[in-house]
This record gives C-alpha cells, structure tokens and sequence, in this order.
C-alpha cells in the first residue's frame, strides 16, 4: 500500500525534523514518512460502502424507521414518589400493560412516562397512576399528563428532514465558496454516506428516534466536515509548496500527513462519547449511539471517500490554488 518510489534512509538538510527516516522520491522530494497509497486502493472503499448503502436502503424499504414519541404522538406523564425508585425498574413494570414506553428518571423520586399514541385513552393518567401505586409505591402521584398529538409530530419529521437539507445544502454551498465545487462535491457525498450509514444502522436494529437523534446527526455532519476540510487545505499547502507534483500524489501526500491528526481527533472524541453511552443513561443513549456511529463512519469517509470522489470528477491542481486578482482586474491563481 506505501508508494514504492520512495526510498528511505536518505540523509537530508532536515536532519532535525526528519533525522535519517527521511523517505525521498526519485525527484529529490523529501518527506518525513512513506506516503500510502490512498487512491490506488480507492475501488475497494467503493464497494465497501456500496455495500453499506445497499444494506441501509433495503433497511428502509423492508424495516423502515422506529420513529420514537417525539414523532408519533403520545402522552407524558410525570410522577413523584415518597421513596427513591429506579427508572429501568418503572419501565420493566409498566411496560407489561404499555409496551414501548419510555420512562426518564427526572430525579431520585421523580419520572418521565412518555406511552405512544395508540396505547393512549381518555384514561391513561389514572391507569398509570393506579399501576404505579399498586406494584411501585402507594404514594405515587401523576403530576402532570401532556399529550402530544400525531399533528405536532409530522411537524417535527419535516422540521427534522428540513434542518438536514439545509444544513447539507449550506455545507456544499461554503465548501464551493471556500475551495471549488469539485471539492464540494466530494466532501457533501461523504456527509450524505454518513448520515445514511447512521440512519440504516437505527433502522436495521429498529432503535428508536428521537430529537436526540436528529442533534446526534447534525453533530455528527458538523464533526465529519471538519476532518474533511483539514485534508482539504493540507491539499491546497502541499500543491503550492510542492509545484512538480501530481494531483494524485498531491492528496496521497496531503491524507498521510493528516492522518495521524484525524485519527486522535476521532479517538479522543469517541472515548468521551463511548462514555457518555454506557454512563449516560437513557436520556443520552440515542444521542450517544447516533455519535458514535457517526464518528466511526465520518472518520472513514472523510479519509477514504471525500477526496477520492473529488479526484474521481476531474480534480486539477487549478481548483486548489486560491484564485486571486491581479492589479489589472484579470484573475490569476496564487503561486
């Protein structure tokens, strides 16, 4: 996979910075490590994630999508109770009589039910209240029982479906304006694989969504851009400092460089997340699984498929010099 015109060993000027791992190519470029092959292997990314995609559409399509309460409808009730009570322990109760449930635990003595739509009655407060009080605590109390109709639910699906154009939309449009569409392109198909590789996942394993899971993907596209545009100007850097290189050694060079950074970036950031998953609780669980796909998969998009996909559209080395303008008016690219 390492480029076999470099050879190493070669003592350079840079002895400090290189010292003798120096890897020179037949040219006299020095470089402080083997450069890997990224877009020779680019086939097998390729079909790695088609086959992701084949796998997340047909989720769709046979699955569909566990849409949660936020979606749906539905009722919450909150509860107090005289003593500490567990919030698995409600919901393992409660969920013989209302399956699909969803119970949060405000405090020590204090919990969120929300009960899908089609379980709902005109009684649904005082139902629960009298399971609660006959197999919980006797002094159980509904607080409060809001309900939230189907209406304010298709609101929140378009809502939801909106923000993730917009946000993709803007994406491509500051990415056009900031390097070249070319490399828009690139970097927007690899938010798209990634949003599609976390929302097959919930699909496949039917978890549900919520408005959590609509942060968690809007963050994971913020997280997955940025490693995307460090590769991006560390391209822009290398083909002004290096002029008699090609484009494809240009981004081979640029992704080896990189690599190092975006991986302990990721690394660090799923430690945290990871925690927050197994640590969280239930409020946080949809949240923190949707982050930790996507960190996952963005990590690998944005080394393996985002500037790959820009090469494959005809990258040139124009598109990633700065265009500036001359004194006459004319536009020239910066040297």
């Amino acid at each position: 996979m390492y480029n076999e015109e470099y050879t190493r060993g070669v003592k350079t000027p840079y002895e400090n910075r290189f010292s003798k791992k120096a890897y020179v190519n037949k040219s006299g470029l020095v470089l402080a490590r083997p450069i890997v092959n990224f877009l020779k292997q680019r086939k097998y990314f390729y079909i790695f994630s088609v086959l992701i995609m084949v796998v997340c559409f047909g989720s769709f399509f046979v699955r569909g999508l566990n849409l949660g309460l936020d979606f749906t409808g539905g009722t919450v009730v909150e509860v107090t109770y005289s003593k500490t009570v567990q919030g698995p322990d409600v919901a393992s109760y409660l969920s013989q009589t209302y399956p699909g449930i969803d119970v949060t635990s405000t405090s020590s003595r204090e919990t969120s039910i929300r009960i899908p739509a089609k379980l709902v009655t005109n009684t649904t407060a005082q139902d629960v209240q009298k399971l609660l009080q006959e197999g919980i605590d006797p002094a159980a109390k509904v607080t409060s029982a809001e309900f939230v109709g189907p209406k304010a639910g298709n609101d929140l699906v378009y809502a939801s479906v909106m923000s993730l154009v917009f946000t993709i939309v803007m994406m491509l449009l500051y990415i056009s304006f900031r390097f070249q569409w070319r490399l828009s392109l690139g970097a927007v198909a690899s938010l798209v694989h990634d949003t599609i590789v976390v929302i097959g996942v919930f699909s496949l394993f039917q978890i549900d969504i919520d408005l959590n899971f609509v942060a968690a993907i809007l963050s994971v596209i913020g997280y997955s851009i940025n490693d995307t545009i460090v590769v991006f100007d560390r391209m822009r850097e290398n083909i002004r400092k290096l002029h008699n290189i090609s484009v494809q050694e240009c981004i081979d060079i640029s992704l080896t460089e990189t690599i190092n950074r975006t991986i302990m970036t990721s690394l660090t950031t799923l430690i945290s997340v990871v925690i927050l998953l197994f640590f969280g609780g239930s409020a946080l669980y949809i949240f923190s699984l949707a982050m930790t796909i996507g960190i996952v998969f963005g990590t690998y998009s944005s080394i393996f498929i985002a500037v790959a996909i820009s090469y494959d559209v005809g990258l040139t080395k124009q598109d990633m010099l700065v265009r500036q303008v001359n004194k006459d008016g004319l536009e020239e690219y910066e040297r």
